[in-house]
């Protein structure tokens, strides 16, 4: 039985995360550019912007909007200090799929 997805995948390419300098936010250690996925989806409800940086096995939802582009939450591309929140199997299964084309390509 197929079924249409309730998403569609509308950006997919691979971003930067920069680095950041020592001292330059309260007094913390330097840390490298990091490289990984990036994805903008949309649903009926919503849009999201997620990532999966090189190492990682699971997407994360970096930032997502409602309605009428009503900010739910932003973190920024890449973003780990925050509470993460990971798509649902069916995005995250098609988004390995993207990823996996892409990288054949």
């Amino acid at each position: 039985m197929s079924t249409t997805p309730t998403f569609q995948i509308t950006e997919f390419e691979r971003r930067t995360r920069p680095g950041r300098m020592a001292g330059l936010v309260f007094d913390v250690a330097p840390t490298p550019a990091q490289q990984g996925w990036y994805a903008q989806i949309e649903t009926a409800e919503n849009s999201a912007e997620l990532s999966k940086l090189d190492g990682e096995d699971r997407w994360t939802i970096d930032a997502m909007w409602g309605r009428g582009s009503f900010p739910i939450f932003s973190n920024g591309f890449g973003s780990r200090c925050t509470i993460l929140q990971h798509p649902t199997d069916e995005l995250a299964a098609a988004l390995d799929e993207r990823q996996r084309e892409r990288a054949e390509a």
